[in-house]
């Protein structure tokens, strides 16, 4: 019996050894954003990045400063107010005062059948124009250039979205309800559906972080 234990442990221990050479190799294949070359498009597409937020008051500024400093020649924040109790609905208003490619958006309560942060992403890209989308947290940063990397590499491979754990970027989407908030698609798409099949590339979520 403990010849038994000791063989389904040796055999249970080469499985994740196996396992764990096999998810670095693909790791490793993954393109990294600072390595992506391609040439500017000739008209760069409007990005319109969505950030839910609640109770992010702390957060918001340097988000914010962040997001907005970057230097994307066509970007428009959507700044979504979910429901928070602090001063991070004030806040957002007075930015949108201050910076006109901000959009703010309220939440009050939370429809019956949808999760919180999912209907805030909803919300937000019904309030979005751009072509390409990105949702992004209030605690995360872009590094320079970055969207400038990813937007111009994805349109001279001819992507429709990019992304891997979360939503980093994706083509302009619709949605039918709750889960379809984050399905991504071309403008040319109907709500929920997408009439081409939709490449993907992924990219380490780090990869977007200074």
């Amino acid at each position: 019996m403990i010849y038994l234990l000791l063989l389904l442990t040796g055999v249970s221990a080469l499985y994740l050894m196996n396992l764990a050479v096999l998810l670095r190799r693909v790791m490793r294949a993954l393109p990294r954003i600072k390595r992506l070359e391609a040439p500017a498009p000739a008209r760069w597409p409007r990005v319109s990045m969505i950030m839910p937020a609640r109770d992010e008051a702390r957060t918001l500024e340097p988000a914010r400063r962040s997001k907005l400093g970057n230097s994307y020649p066509e970007l428009e924040l959507v700044l979504v107010n979910d429901r928070s109790t602090d001063a991070t609905g004030s806040l957002a208003d007075r930015f949108a005062q201050e910076e006109p490619r901000l959009q703010v958006v309220h939440i009050e309560q939370l429809p019956a059948d949808w999760l919180g942060k999912v209907h805030a992403m909803q919300r937000g890209l019904e309030r979005a124009s751009g072509e390409w989308i990105l949702f992004s947290d209030a605690d995360v940063h872009l590094a320079p250039k970055a969207l400038e990397r990813i937007v111009a590499y994805a349109e001279h491979e001819g992507l429709e979205r990019i992304g891997r754990r979360e939503a980093v970027l994706r083509g302009r989407a619709g949605a039918e309800g709750p889960r379809r908030a984050a399905d991504g698609c071309r403008p040319s798409c109907e709500p929920g559906r997408c009439r081409g099949q939709a490449a993907s590339l992924g990219m380490p979520a780090q990869a977007a972080l200074p």
